[in-house]
């Protein structure tokens, strides 16, 4: 019982483990995102500032050059500005956004994880009242066989052992008779159990 009961500490703690782990790095991987997303969205603040300061110099540019008091070549320079602010303004709202669906994700990893642990931890309780159910019940047969014996010694009484091997083939299983000098094979289990005389039998109540 108590190795039972120290191997299901130590499984527990290696879940344990390796779930606080797993929690540790989606969490630093969010906090990285939203960091990214705020530098973003400064960067795509500045970047829209920049292409209306470029689109009204562009329109005084194309003011005065109707009025003949500015070359050609500053519309062209006005306009490549204004291009080139536009291009910046694009890329940093196309990284923007695949940054927030990255950080979405991880959100919901970390979420995922959280309903898997408890699903696993519901699953694994349900398991181990189910292997106590069968320990105790276990430990209550061994009991009674001890108390009957006690009982027979009392008495004067040698309880008599009914010996049987419980053979396994493929998925059948079968009940031989056996003695006390058998050998086991693999896989083999030995089903004991005590027979009593009338003596025996009368002090337990049959």
């Amino acid at each position: 019982m108590g190795e039972i009961i120290w191997s299901e500490k130590q499984a527990l703690k290696t879940s344990q483990a390796d779930f606080r782990q797993e929690g540790a790095f989606l969490q630093q991987a969010i906090k990285k995102a939203d960091e990214q997303v705020n530098t973003l969205r400064a960067e795509k603040d500045q970047e829209s500032q920049g292409l209306q300061a470029d689109v009204e110099d562009l329109n005084r540019v194309k003011e005065a050059y109707g009025k003949g008091s500015l070359p050609s070549p500053r519309i062209e320079e006005s306009r490549r500005a204004v291009m080139l602010s536009s291009t910046r303004l694009l890329q940093t709202t196309v990284s923007l956004v695949q940054t927030i669906r990255q950080r979405d994700e991880l959100a919901r990893s970390l979420e995922r994880l959280a309903n898997e642990r408890r699903v696993k931890l519901l699953k694994e309780m349900t398991q181990a009242q189910l292997k106590v159910a069968e320990l105790r019940s276990n430990l209550d047969g061994i009991s009674a066989k001890l108390h009957q014996t006690r009982i027979s010694a009392a008495s004067g009484e040698l309880a008599r052992p009914d010996i049987a091997i419980v053979r396994s083939s493929g998925q059948q299983s079968a009940r031989i008779p056996a003695a006390e000098d058998d050998e086991l094979q693999p896989g083999d289990v030995a089903d004991i159990t005590l027979r009593f005389g009338d003596l025996a039998r009368r002090s337990l109540g049959y």
